[in-house]
């Protein structure tokens, strides 16, 4: 049952909230006043969209941005369900948000919410389902019993199937025909998938066979490479032992390289200080010059100083001057250009005077002007010399500094010549002894290779003559070293050349069997897959068939299985159609007051309404054969049999059920309805009849606004 239905800016209700109890209530109010909206509050709340709305804003109050829903109800458990659903403003559509949760105890929890991630409404859906037992189909067609749609379904509907369950064995064998008539379809490839078969097995062994032959070949191939191979690591061995002797020596013939440079070093060194000697002396001549020159300079710098302070003084006694001047040529100026009829004044006193004062005064002035002038011209022409002094003496010290710093270079230059000259003379004398150690080097080498090599092919040498003790003229033994290059050169190249040849022999060998060997792999690696694709198709051909073999006997057990679930729909609407008659004829008898139906039959195929008036005596349409308060009651005892069928509802929403019915039938369904069915029954009325019981809420409209109140 519903205990508590709140709506939010839903229609015309700002914010309402009912309470209903279990048995009947009464919802009554004048047209257009909002009574339908409450019907429509449960469908959007249960099922998120109302019938005959293409949109959820559609359902907004006028000027609201979002609007919601609640509602409370108790479910089959016996457990209560608070169902929270809203939708707001998005643009020109509108964005949903819901809320399941069930009571536990003193506390609610939460069973489906579009805050949690991977629920949907196809969830929710599921839960209100399991909790009321209600689809939505089973909602429209038999628990929303609105106004005006009642008597239609004694025309019957194929939406019954749905609701009765009939539909899912129509829906079985339709789905088992299909597939067994697939199944059927494609077990005619069978026999071109078994000659299929048969092809690939004997592309098959034809491979393998060839696969066979191939691989005695690379085995062969192989077994020859590696015996080139095995001889050129032989040879690398070799050429490796020989690489002992003439590493000695290269070294040996580098170290010549190096004295022969060193040398060389030696003597342009000589000659570079020798230039420089030329140039500025030897270095103590080189030093005193140096010390010389520093003490002229030290000595110009003062001069310059002193000249520096003696102009500065000449200026600032220019600068004295010319304030006189500046004076004077005011005093001047302000007499000459005294204004018309203003008396001349003294200068210090500022008492008025004669002009003959002020002509004595200008004529005195001007001589002091031109003794002034005659001073600055003096002034200046000593500044103008002392400029010229100082500058001469700059030029004579940066001449000076220069050669310095030529000096400098010139002396650090000849202490680097001097420090390498005795660097490169004593590596020059360490490179004599290294050139007799490295002589001996190379004889034992020499030596020890020989021991490696058949006696016909050692090399033929004689030590040569070293003395035990190192020579003192290095020069001496350099000459030395030089002959042993001349013995030794031709010999190790004849050795190295006669190694290489053998060498490059086996590897032009081995690179010919390399090819003949990566050929045949190449082709055997070729064939490997194709032997795997065939290999492959036989396995799928061979999986094929077997499925196309299940296949054959599953179509066979379909068909069978088909025929069932034909005759299962049969059954199910005839045992449906009957009940749901019986059903119909006994709640028609309750709503009614003057009873004169004999008969009632559901037709199975369509579940139309077939009756059988006392004053015909034949079954005849109830559609179109009775009148419209008759049509009515037959409509509304249809829809009760449906729901009470299918299952037991915990509510049922009539809207205008006695619509077009006399005062004595209108009577009657008021007094029987409550009690014929255990459901929650909520009745939109415009007036009852009399006091039957239950609790009657009126709707009043308020301007744009509907509100609900409890009458009794």
């Amino acid at each position: 049952m519903i205990s508590r239905l709140r709506l939010k800016n839903f229609r015309r209700f700002q914010d309402a909230s009912i309470s209903f109890d279990n048995g009947i209530s009464y919802i009554e109010g004048k047209n257009n006043a909002g009574k339908s909206s409450l019907f429509m509050g449960i469908e959007y709340g249960l099922f998120g969209t109302v019938a005959g709305f293409r949109s959820q804003t559609a359902l907004f109050a006028p000027q609201a941005d979002k609007m919601g829903v609640e509602v409370i109800y108790e479910g089959k458990d016996g457990r209560t369900y608070r169902l929270q659903r809203m939708h707001e403003r998005a643009g020109r559509s509108a964005k949903g948000h819901y809320t399941l949760k069930v009571k536990d105890g003193d506390t609610e929890k939460y069973l489906v919410s579009s805050d949690f991630e991977g629920s949907s409404e196809e969830m929710l859906q599921l839960q209100v389902f399991e909790s009321l037992g209600i689809s939505k189909r089973l909602f429209d067609v038999a628990v929303n019993i609105k106004q005006g749609e009642i008597s239609s379904i004694l025309e019957g509907t194929s939406q019954l199937d749905i609701v009765l369950g009939v539909s899912a064995a129509t829906i079985a064998q339709k789905q088992l025909n299909a597939v067994a008539l697939g199944f059927e379809k494609e077990t005619s490839q069978y026999d071109l998938l078994a000659n299929n078969l048969k092809q690939f097995e004997n592309q098959r062994q034809q491979l393998e066979l060839q696969s066979k032959s191939l691989g005695t070949e690379v085995e062969t191939l192989q077994k020859q490479f590696d015996g080139l191979t095995s001889q050129k690591s032989e040879m690398t061995a070799k050429i490796d032992q020989f690489q002992q002797v003439l590493t000695p020596f290269s070294s040996y013939k580098s170290t010549i390289g190096n004295w022969d440079r060193d040398m060389q070093r030696i003597v342009d060194h000589t000659s570079q200080k020798e230039e420089v000697i030329k140039e500025a002396g030897d270095l103590p001549t080189l030093l005193k010059t140096l010390e010389e020159r520093q003490e002229k300079v030290r000595g110009l710098t003062q001069q310059i100083s002193k000249s520096e302070e003696e102009r500065k003084k000449l200026q600032d006694s220019i600068r004295t001057q010319e304030r006189k001047k500046g004076d004077v040529v005011g005093k001047v100026n302000r007499r000459k250009n005294l204004p018309e009829g203003e008396e001349p004044t003294c200068e210090e006193c500022g008492s008025p005077i004669d002009m003959d004062r002020v002509k004595k005064e200008l004529a005195q002035w001007e001589l002091d002007l031109g003794d002034i002038e005659l001073e600055i011209k003096k002034l200046e022409e000593q500044v103008a010399s002392l400029s010229s002094e100082i500058s001469t003496t700059r030029q004579e010290v940066q001449q000076t500094n220069q050669s310095i710093s030529r000096a400098e270079n010139l002396s650090r230059q000849l202490e680097t010549l001097q420090g390498r000259e005795n660097q490169l003379m004593k590596t020059f004398s360490e490179t004599g002894e290294l050139l007799m150690d490295q002589a001996v080097e190379i004889y034992e080498s020499l030596q020890e290779y020989n021991e490696t090599l058949d006696a016909e092919m050692r090399l033929k040498t004689t030590k040569p003559s070293v003395p035990e003790t190192v020579n003192v003229d290095v020069e001496g033994d350099v000459l030395q070293a030089r002959y042993m290059v001349d013995v030794f050169t031709p010999l190790f190249g004849g050795e190295q050349n006669r190694l290489n040849s053998e060498r490059d022999t086996i590897s032009v060998e081995l690179r010919v069997q390399e090819s003949k060997l990566r050929d045949k792999q190449t082709q055997l690696k070729n064939l490997k897959p194709g032997l795997e694709k065939l290999n492959l198709d036989i396995s799928k051909t061979k999986g094929a068939l077997s499925l196309l073999e299940k296949k054959r006997t599953a179509a066979q057990e379909m068909r069978t299985s088909a025929k069932v679930f034909k005759t299962l729909q049969e059954i199910l609407r005839d045992r449906a159609a009957s009940n749901l008659g019986t059903m119909t004829l006994r709640y028609h008898k309750e709503l009614s007051e003057t009873n004169n139906i004999l008969d009632l039959r559901v037709d199975p195929k369509q579940y139309a309404i077939f009756v059988k008036p006392d004053d015909v005596g034949e079954e005849v349409p109830a559609f179109s054969y009775q009148g419209g308060g008759h049509k009515l009651l037959l409509g509304l005892a249809f829809k009760l049999a449906i729901v009470s069928f299918v299952t037991n509802p915990p509510f049922i929403l009539l809207d205008e059920p006695t619509y077009g019915l006399d005062s004595g039938n209108k009577s009657n369904l008021f007094e029987k309805i409550g009690n014929l069915t255990k459901s929650q029954i909520l009745l939109i009325t415009h007036q009852r009849q009399a006091d039957t019981g239950g609790t009657l809420f009126e709707i009043k409209k308020n301007g744009p606004v509907s509100t609900v109140e409890v009458v009794s």
